[in-house]
């Protein structure tokens, strides 16, 4: 049974991240374990999880463990994503956003 290849956090929003692996073949869904979860625990189907309401300035970390079926699953090589959300204030950058379109010069 394998697990996530490339399990990244990636701010998105003031206290906000965006967790995402790569697809492993077979898995039926998976599950993450960290800050910021119910209950630290959360299962998806999908290859990406928001997170919000986390803490700025301290790590954080999360584990990633691909589902087989309804329990198999393999907790020793769970790979893990980290990130420190910066204590300044977020703010989006409009030009950077491209709402509207990709634009023209």
């Amino acid at each position: 049974m394998a697990n996530p290849a490339e399990f990244i956090a990636r701010q998105i929003g003031a206290g906000e991240v965006r967790l995402v692996w790569q697809k492993v073949e077979g898995a039926s869904e998976y599950r993450l374990e960290g800050p910021g979860l119910p209950s630290g625990i959360a299962a998806t189907p999908d290859l990406l999880l928001d997170v919000s309401g986390l803490q700025v300035g301290a790590p954080l970390s999360w584990k990633v463990v691909a589902v087989y079926g309804g329990n198999l699953f393999d907790p020793s090589t769970r790979p893990t994503a980290s990130i420190t959300l910066p204590s300044t204030p977020w703010r989006s950058v409009p030009w950077l956003s491209m709402r509207n379109g990709a634009g023209s010069l």
